[in-house]
Order: C-alpha cells, then sequence, then structure tokens
C-alpha cells in the first residue's frame, strides 16, 4: 500500500473520525480503519454505538488497507500539520506490521494491524432509504440545548440517550438526567412519512453529530434499519438507536406559575461565576431570594463563610427564595442564547422553569430545586 495525500485533510479527517473510537472490551475498536483505493482514502471509527467514516482525495499508487492505532496515529499527523500545515504525505506500507509517513525529510514509523477483527463498513445507498436535507443550523441550537440535560446512568436509557421525535412537520428533542429536563424543537420541515415517529439516539452519539453538523452548511439525514445517518460533504456519521419508548415529559413542565423572574444572561452568569468558589464546597448549591427589583443571589458552606450577590431583575407575582444546583443554571445560560432570560415558579418545593425571554427553538428547562435554607436570609 502506498499513497500521497495533504497533511492537513488527514489530519482533519482524523480529529472527526477519532472521536468514535475506543472501547474497552474490544481492543481493535481503539484502531481506524484505512482504506487506500481509487484514488481515495477512506477512514473510519467506531465504538459499536456509532460509527464516522470519512474520504479524502488521495494519489494511490498501490492499493491496501489495515487498522492503525487511533491515538499515536492522530498525534503523529497532528505534530507534523502544525509544523508543516501545506504539506503532503507518503504513506507506504512497509511490512505487514507497519507504515511509514514521510513529509519532507521527517519520516515516522507506525505499527499496524489487519482488518479481520474490525466491524465491517456498511454498504449505504442514500438514495434508496427515507432520508432528508436541511440546513445545519436548523437543529444544531436544539440539539446543543437539549444536549446539556443529558445523564450517564448506565441502567436507564432514558436517562443517556437524546429523543429526536419527529411530528408535525417539527423534530421535538428532549433529555433528561432525572434532575432536569429540557426540551426544544426544530423550525419547520420537510421530512418522509417513514421518519414521524421518535428515536432514542445514545447520548455518546450526541457529541460528534454536532461537529458533524459544524462540518458544513447542510446535513442530510437518514433512517437506515436501526440506524440514523446524519451525513456531510466530507463525513458519514451512523449511530445506533435504543429501543424503547421514551416517557411524555411534557407533563412535568411547571404550569400555575405564581412568580416569573425577568434577568439579563449576562448580569447572572457573573453573580454565578462571583459566588461558584463557595457554592461548590456546599455540593453546588445556591439560592435566589427573589424581590421586586433585585435578586440576591447567594450561598455558604460550614466552616467555609457565606457569599452574596445582587443583579437587577423584574419580578412579576410573588417573592420567594429558592434554590438551585449552580452548574445546571450555568449550563443553561452558556446555551439560552438571548439577552435575557425567565425564571418561572410555582412554589420553592416545585421544579423551576427556565426559558430564553426570545427563543426561536421554544428551548424549555426545567430543573428541580434543593433544599432552601432559612439562615443567611438577613442582610
Amino acid at each position: 500500500m502506498k499513497f500521497v495525500l495533504n497533511l492537513s485533510e488527514l489530519n482533519d479527517a482524523l480529529s472527526i473520525v477519532g472521536r468514535a473510537t475506543g472501547n474497552k472490551v474490544k481492543a481493535i475498536l481503539s484502531n481506524v480503519l484505512l482504506i487506500a483505493a481509487d484514488n481515495e482514502v477512506r477512514l473510519a471509527g467506531t465504538n459499536l454505538e456509532v460509527m464516522i467514516t470519512s474520504r479524502i482525495r488521495a494519489e494511490v499508487e498501490t492499493s491496501g488497507q489495515c487498522t492503525i492505532p487511533e491515538k499515536i496515529f492522530h498525534e503523529v499527523v497532528s505534530a507534523l500539520n502544525s509544523s508543516s500545515p501545506q504539506s503532503i504525505v507518503t504513506v507506504t506500507q512497509i511490512d505487514g506490521n507497519q507504515i511509514e509517513l514521510a513529509t519532507g525529510r521527517t519520516k515516522t514509523s507506525l505499527p499496524i494491524q489487519g482488518i479481520e477483527d474490525f466491524p465491517p463498513l456498511p454498504v449505504i445507498e442514500i438514495d434508496k432509504i427515507p432520508s432528508f436535507t436541511i440546513e445545519s443550523c436548523q437543529i444544531k441550537k436544539p440539539l446543543q440545548q437539549v444536549s446539556i440535560a443529558m445523564g450517564s446512568e448506565e441502567g436507564n436509557i432514558t436517562q443517556r440517550c437524546v429523543c429526536f421525535s419527529f411530528s408535525e412537520g417539527r423534530i421535538k428533542f428532549t433529555s433528561t438526567d432525572i434532575h432536569r429536563l429540557a426540551l426544544a424543537y426544530s423550525e419547520k420541515l420537510e421530512y418522509p412519512p417513514e421518519m414521524e415517529k421518535s428515536f432514542l439516539i445514545p447520548a455518546k452519539s450526541i457529541p460528534e453529530i454536532l461537529k458533524i453538523l459544524d462540518d458544513g452548511k447542510n446535513v442530510r439525514i437518514a433512517l437506515m434499519g436501526d440506524q440514523l445517518i446524519f451525513s456531510s460533504d466530507r463525513f458519514f456519521l451512523l449511530t445506533l438507536l435504543y429501543d424503547g419508548k421514551y416517557p411524555d415529559f411534557t407533563r412535568a413542565i411547571p404550569k400555575n406559575i405564581n412568580s416569573q423572574l425577568k434577568i439579563k444572561t449576562h448580569e447572572l452568569q457573573n453573580g454565578l461565576k462571583t459566588i461558584a468558589p463557595v457554592a461548590r464546597l456546599n455540593a453546588g448549591m445556591f439560592y435566589f431570594d427573589i424581590g421586586e427589583n433585585e435578586t440576591r443571589i447567594w450561598t455558604n458552606a460550614a466552616g467555609e463563610g457565606t457569599i452574596e450577590c445582587f443583579v437587577p431583575s423584574e419580578l412579576t407575582g410573588e417573592k420567594l427564595q429558592i434554590g438551585f444546583n449552580i452548574k445546571f443554571v450555568t449550563d443553561f445560560l452558556n446555551v439560552a442564547d438571548s439577552e435575557d432570560i425567565l425564571l418561572k415558579l410555582v412554589t420553592p418545593s416545585f421544579p423551576g422553569l427556565f426559558t430564553p425571554f426570545e427563543s426561536s427553538t421554544d428551548y424549555q428547562y426545567i430543573i428541580m430545586p434543593m433544599s432552601v435554607k432559612k439562615t443567611g436570609t438577613e442582610g
């Protein structure tokens, strides 16, 4: 096997494909598959839940295929690209166990393995399966917004997936880790009737899907058996789908609101940064003391002191005190994408509903409250 290709393009491809590698049970899945043929190089990585493939233009002198340990392969290519980003690299199979990467006077030999134990690449006839193409931004924003609530509980599918529900010309995205719940919607779009259902996508696949959405203006989404496919100009991503029915969490959205707080996003972010050092010593707990024209944000930790700050706010309804986890609120502020946010409350013991003041995704973020302290509320 011998081929020549652009070093920067190889590095870019590995930075995406390599994200899908790694599996503690099967060692071969720490490798990337490399196939050189027909004037292109194909790369593939998988962890059995998600597979990412890429095609790169190349001058292939001798066809061949192998698998290469992803970590060292990517580190070497990245280092070569840093020193010579406009260079080409010549890849030559030295024997059955090694390849050589040569650029300029720099040469590196890396170990390779056969492809026998690597999962076969699926044959995708994209024009023969249900699919549709949309602008990446139509789903990137709502997917980012709900992804912050994904859990990692191995025993509960609901907590380790994002639900894509295709209904009435939109996609509703939902995720939860039980302590919080996030819902957001795409804009109106057209998709095949075969996709008018819900799909449970593993949490591990979501960061990789977001990377694919960053790759170009458009993305094509297709359904193939028990897999969804996301494809851009340079990459194909296939993700397994969990089997199960996702609960209807719309009943968990607070109603009969008694208090609504409007506050500047950046001012609340700054306030939370101020109290964060002490909040971390208090299991992440902090408190809102909500008044008519300002809100006191504070926390304390046994033996470590109390910290507070005040931010301007607008209250509609009753004054109250409520406690939340500081990370959960900060996560929301980072993706709210609005100059102002609203906090809608029923009682101090009922979940709080956070929403952007202006939202194109109908974003709703519900957080379970933490126990309210009565001490430290004076002053």
